[in-house]
């Protein structure tokens, strides 16, 4: 089984590999959806049957108490007492099963829902979006990219380091340009290089004579780019950091899908080997809604098994895993939403800054590119949805 479901869903947005995209069957969720249907209507008829058998009992146990109550003969009203107490039993009987049949629907719905998440989550559609529009960010922030920008950085290069040697400011700049590596092919101007950069460059446009006067405006306009640049990058770089707790928090809950997985797998005796090839790796999606379709029996027979074997302690195993799925979906649901909303800050820049009179043509090209990634996001997730179902999925009686 693929163990990278969920760590995958976010590779990093600079990342620029090739990857294969993983088109969900768009028959999973109505197979999914109609099983837990199925789940749910089965359980409303056993609650219908159970309403028709209390209130048949609840009827002739009336009965019986204005007959004891009328009644003159001690062996007469002693017969309708242990006819009572049968009717009674009866009640409770029903009760209890009606409790394990709310058992077994709730362990169903964890169990499909569990499973599921493995073809649920489209990590590699999403990936290969992120791929293009995280080129496409890299090409927006490199000043290297603007019409005329690299000839005046040579230019602007060459002042800086003649001059190094007599301005602290420009001997600084000049270090930290060089450890940048090749700032021919890409150099985002950000961080702790943009204060001596501004300097710099500043430094540059005064040394410049009135001769120079044409090389004095383009270096004012570069001037301009790189202020605009650098704004740009700073605020792109706090959605990436979010980018990166998001990161941290979907490989947590990978190990705890994992660990879910594994302990209810284990806890029904199911079989890893066979799991994985009957539904993991099948491709018919038909074949998968079979194996669920037993899967789902399988849940049913574990906890009349376990109530039968401890009729005690059975629902304690039962209900704490329930609880760990429906945490994990919440969870999920939750990281989604971030997700989501982390991909809504980059609308946000954009819509600003693609009215710059410097870099605003550069960064309005980005818009297809995020509108892409967007609708890619919106096709996989819906986050609302999933918590939604997540903090409805089992039923009470």
């Amino acid at each position: 089984m693929n163990r990278k479901i969920l760590t995958l869903l976010l590779i990093p947005l600079l990342a620029d590999v090739s990857a294969q995209v993983s088109i969900t069957d768009p028959q999973e969720s109505i197979y999914k959806n109609l099983l837990l249907h199925d789940i749910g209507l089965n359980l409303d008829r056993k609650f219908k049957d159970l309403d028709s058998t209390i209130l048949t009992l609840d009827l002739r146990t009336g009965i019986l108490d204005k007959a004891i109550t009328e009644a003159k003969d001690v062996s007469a009203e002693a017969i309708r007492l242990r006819e009572r107490l049968l009717y009674i039993e009866q009640k409770q009987s029903a009760l209890e099963d009606a409790e394990t049949s709310i058992y077994q629907a709730n362990y169903q719905s964890a169990i499909i829902n569990l499973v599921s998440m493995e073809r649920e989550i489209k990590p590699l559609t999403l990936f290969q979006s992120t791929r293009d529009f995280g080129s496409a960010l890299v090409s927006a922030a490199n000043p290297m990219e603007y019409p005329g920008y690299r000839q005046w950085y040579s230019k602007f290069y060459e002042y800086v380091e003649k001059q190094k040697a007599k301005e602290p400011i420009l001997g600084v700049l000049s270090h930290m340009l060089t450890l940048t590596g090749d700032i021919s092919k890409t150099f985002t101007f950000s961080g702790p290089v943009t204060e001596p950069l501004f300097s710099g460059i500043n430094s540059f446009i005064q040394s410049l004579g009135g001769s120079k006067k044409e090389l004095r405006e383009e270096s004012q306009k570069m001037f301009l780019i790189t202020a605009s640049l650098a704004q740009w990058n700073h605020e792109k770089e706090l959605i990436e950091k979010e980018w990166l707790t998001i990161t941290t928090e979907l490989e947590l809950l990978q190990k705890q899908y994992e660990q879910v997985l594994a302990a209810n797998m284990n806890m029904i005796g199911l079989n890893q080997s066979a799991f994985n090839q009957k539904f993991c790796k099948e491709n018919d999606a038909h074949k998968r809604f079979s194996y669920l379709s037993d899967l789902k029996e399988t849940c049913a027979d574990f906890v009349v098994s376990e109530k039968t074997k401890s009729p005690k302690q059975w629902k304690e195993k039962i209900y704490f895993q329930m609880m760990d799925i429906q945490t994990l979906k919440v969870r999920f649901g939750t990281i989604t939403s971030q997700m989501r909303a982390n991909i809504e800050r980059y609308h946000t820049i954009i819509i600003r800054y693609k009215t710059d009179p410097y870099i605003g043509s550069r960064i309005a090209t980005l818009e297809p590119k995020l509108r892409e990634m967007t609708d890619t996001f919106d096709r996989s997730f819906e986050p609302a949805d999933y918590l939604a179902s997540a903090t409805r999925m089992y039923r009470v009686q």
